[in-house]
Order: structure tokens, then sequence, then C-alpha cells
């Protein structure tokens, strides 16, 4: 799981490429891979705020900036269809109804990202 190909599957689900969340969530996917818990001042978010010299709210916020944009742009049927396309995993209309939180988006991407792999 590298960042570059992390990058693109985001890319694919429908994130735009000019938004600062793209790297972060990137970066957040790969982290979490690893085992980093996604909140706390060593978990992901100060993780990334240390490596781009930003803060921990600026990070989240990016992030979650990102995936409302694409759940708006894609809409929440496309969005849950190509997920399901790329990676198997089935999602129910009701389960997107409004944006995912963070730790859902990156939960969901990761393990697809895993299950592509096997």
């Amino acid at each position: 799981m590298n960042h570059d190909s992390i990058k693109k599957d985001l890319l694919e689900l429908g994130a735009r490429a000019s938004l600062k969340g793209l790297n972060y969530t990137a970066r957040a996917i790969e982290l979490y891979h690893t085992g980093c818990r996604v909140t706390s001042d060593n978990g992901i978010y100060g993780i990334i705020a240390k490596e781009n010299n930003d803060t921990q709210s600026r990070v989240e916020r990016a992030i979650r900036h990102m995936i409302h944009e694409m759940h708006g742009r894609v809409g929440k049927e496309e969005l849950m269809k190509r997920i399901s396309g790329k990676y198997g995993i089935i999602l129910y209309a009701t389960d997107w109804e409004k944006p995912p939180s963070n730790s859902e988006f990156l939960a969901v991407i990761k393990l697809g990202i895993e299950n592509k792999k096997n």
C-alpha cells in the first residue's frame, strides 16, 4: 500500500487532484494501515501535521473537506457504486445518506485496498 497507488484510487473514486486533502487522505490511509490511531497527538492527524508543518485541525478539516466535496460532486449513489466496483465492498444506501466521517471513510478505503490485494 503506497501513497501513489492510494492517490490513484482516490482520484478514480472522484476526488479532485487540486485538494490538499487528497495527499493528507492518502497518507492517512497509509498510516492507518500500519496501525496508527486516527486521533491523538501521536495519531494520524498529528503525524501528518508534523510532516507538513500544519496543525492537526487543518489536517482533519482538509480530509473532511475532500470527503464532503467528493460525496457532493460524485453523489452518494455513484460513490458507493464506485467503491463497490473497485473493492467489492457492498455499502447500503442508508450507510452514507450524509457524507461519511473521516474515520468511516478511511476504514472503508483501507479495507477495500486490503481486499483488492487478496
